[in-house]
């Protein structure tokens, strides 16, 4: 699911780059129209990510993902006849910048439909890291401000962009805060230890036995401490995790 994500972030970050490179008008409103394949799989890939990462997957994860699929398909297919009914977008004027030339849609309803659709995923999936992670380790904690720092990024970018609240911006700079994203996702959950990576099913188990439990690292530093544990030392998980025994 993460690299689903990414992947969907490197189709949004590449395909922008190569339309705003585009010479011929043409070619850009090509690059501008499958831009969306990324564009539309980043909030599925979100919200499939925090599922999976907090283990809350449904038992038929084909139908999930074939739903999430219905979304993306009716984008593109509204890009590719816009002509005959306008309501993705109602004009795309292609205005200048330097020495490239910037497409600046004027959206119409469907578009706003994708948009409001889009934002729903985005925070059913930090709502599902919040409420599930917050309850867990001291390291699901940690990570958690990560990731969703990471998907926050890019999208307060293009808020500012839809409502048009830097009329002077000419340039989208989502793609490049995606850019941003992936990088601080990939650092945030990688550069913990591998204990912050393990299963929630056995997080459950930790946090509510009454044996007191240490986990630590070949190095001797303290990687969880679960409630038990906490009470018996009178420490606090913040204060102990990371510290060396």
């Amino acid at each position: 699911s993460l690299s689903f994500l990414l992947f969907g972030l490197a189709i949004w970050f590449g395909l922008y780059g190569l339309e705003l490179a585009s010479r011929q008008e043409a070619l850009a409103v090509v690059f501008y129209r499958l831009g969306y394949v990324g564009v539309t799989m980043v909030p599925a890939g979100w919200l499939w990510f925090a599922l999976c990462y907090t283990e809350r997957l449904p038992r038929r994860v084909g139908l999930l993902l074939a739903g999430l699929a219905i979304e993306p398909l009716l984008v593109q297919a509204a890009l590719w006849t816009n002509s005959s009914h306008r309501l993705f977008f109602t004009a795309l004027e292609r205005i200048a910048w330097g020495e490239m030339a910037v497409l600046h849609p004027t959206y119409g309803p469907w578009f706003w439909v994708h948009a409001a659709y889009s934002y729903a995923l985005l925070l059913a999936g930090s709502l599902i890291l919040l409420i599930t992670l917050w309850r867990h380790s001291t390291y699901y904690r940690r990570q958690t401000p990560v990731i969703l720092i990471a998907i926050a990024l890019p999208w307060l970018i293009n808020l500012v962009r839809l409502l048009d609240l830097l009329p002077s911006l000419t340039l989208d700079l989502t793609p490049f805060g995606l850019l941003l994203s992936g990088i601080v996702l990939l650092f945030g959950l990688y550069r913990t230890p591998p204990g912050a990576l393990a299963p929630l099913a056995r997080a459950k188990v930790v946090e509510v036995t009454d044996e007191g439990l240490l986990v630590l690292d070949a190095a001797g530093h303290i990687l969880d401490i679960n409630p038990a544990a906490c009470r018996m030392l009178q420490v606090q998980a913040e204060a102990v995790v990371g510290a060396a025994v």
